[in-house]
């Protein structure tokens, strides 16, 4: 008598316990789903350097139909994007502004003591760039004024 699936897959080629090959993998897997994740981090970590120096080697190989693909996608999905950075802007604002308030708020004493330190440090220059332009106001306000009696 031949083998039945009870998986209801008939068509599929039978494995073991009543099930497909494809039902009965999915099932020893999730029966054994921890131990299965635990082997494949123990592999990846063993072989990290291998599987890395692998996915380079694709890409270089890959590299304008990866390159065409990810142009390909963001245009496509551009209006999405931006959709969807305009709504989590939107969300976020005000916490955004909180936070931008509260750094002002803790670095505005010492902001405004790096300031006062600069002034002091660069008054003359400052006296003397403020001289010079009174004077440049100074002699084109009496040139304006020489002009117009005339």
């Amino acid at each position: 008598m031949p083998k039945v699936n009870m998986c209801g897959h008939p068509e599929r080629k039978p494995c073991a316990k009543g099930l497909c090959c494809a039902c009965y993998r999915r099932a020893r897997y999730e029966a054994n789903r921890e131990h299965a994740l635990e082997q494949r981090r123990a592999w990846r970590e063993a072989n990290r350097d291998r599987t890395n120096e692998q996915s380079r080697a694709w890409y270089e190989a890959n590299r304008e139909h990866t390159l065409e693909r990810q142009r390909a996608w963001r245009e496509a999905n551009r209006e999405h994007a931006l959709e969807q950075q305009r709504a989590r802007r939107e969300a976020n604002r005000d916490r955004t502004n909180e936070q931008s308030r509260a750094r002002y708020e803790a670095n505005r004493e010492h902001a405004l003591e790096r300031k006062r330190a600069w002034r002091e440090a660069n008054r003359d220059r400052i006296n003397e760039q403020q001289r010079a332009w009174r004077t440049k106001k100074k002699v084109a306000t009496a040139t304006c004024s020489k002009l117009i009696s005339k």
